[in-house]
């Protein structure tokens, strides 16, 4: 009995004591939980710049500089959920309209916005994307999103279109309050960077392979 409890002593002395090293180096490693999950490309010039919904105004004003920067001729938004908020106050305004609107009134004219009310999660709107893209011949887009949600728009993009597709260029907007090198300590990022993570398990293990309901935002 007495031996069992000595294991049992230790094993908990073990436990304590890894718990501890790892809280205070977490300054050090915690940040590349974050990283991991932004995988940025450089810019270049497309042809189409897609708006990811959520986020807003975040997302859609990050895509209005690209397009006054000359990085593509046109912008795409494509969502067909509308906020809880709007529905609440009587208001059907879908995600890719909201989007459209902050799009517009950042300078970016109704001619080159393309507003797609179709698709209820990131797997429907990229494949909405390829399709799109396809069906115009065109070769390259650039996908804006938030920090956390690249990672598993490159690997959803790559299942989407494998080997020869259209190229994408992900890039996050910059006007999102993401703290890369401290996420731990904010609610919101702690919050974002789990919830990803989840996300990206949930799609390989499940979305990807068709296998469920993919997920709606």
């Amino acid at each position: 009995m007495r031996c069992v409890l000595k294991g049992i002593a230790v094993l908990l002395l073990a436990v304590i004591g890894l718990g501890a090293a790892g809280w205070l180096t977490a300054p050090a490693w915690l940040p590349g939980v974050a990283s991991l999950l932004i995988e940025e490309d450089p810019l270049r010039s497309a042809d189409l710049i897609v708006v990811l919904s959520g986020s807003i105004p975040d997302r859609p004003r990050y895509a209005a500089d690209l397009y006054r920067r000359g990085l593509a001729p046109r912008v795409l938004c494509a969502s067909s959920q509308v906020p809880d908020l709007l529905k609440a106050v009587g208001r059907a305004m879908t995600q890719a309209e909201i989007s459209a609107a902050v799009l517009r009134a950042q300078g970016v004219p109704d001619a080159a916005i393309l507003v797609v009310n179709r698709s209820t999660s990131t797997f429907e709107e990229l494949a909405l994307v390829r399709d799109t893209m396809r069906a115009q011949g065109w070769k390259r887009v650039i996908l804006v999103s938030s920090p956390t949600h690249l990672r598993r728009m490159r690997i959803t993009w790559d299942h989407l279109t494998g080997p020869g597709g259209p190229e994408a260029i992900l890039h996050a907007t910059p006007y999102a309050s993401f703290h890369r090198d401290s996420w731990w300590r904010y609610e919101r990022d702690l919050i974002a960077v789990q919830n990803e993570y989840v996300k990206i398990a949930y799609y390989l293990l499940f979305a990807l392979r068709g296998r469920a309901p993919v997920e709606t935002d």
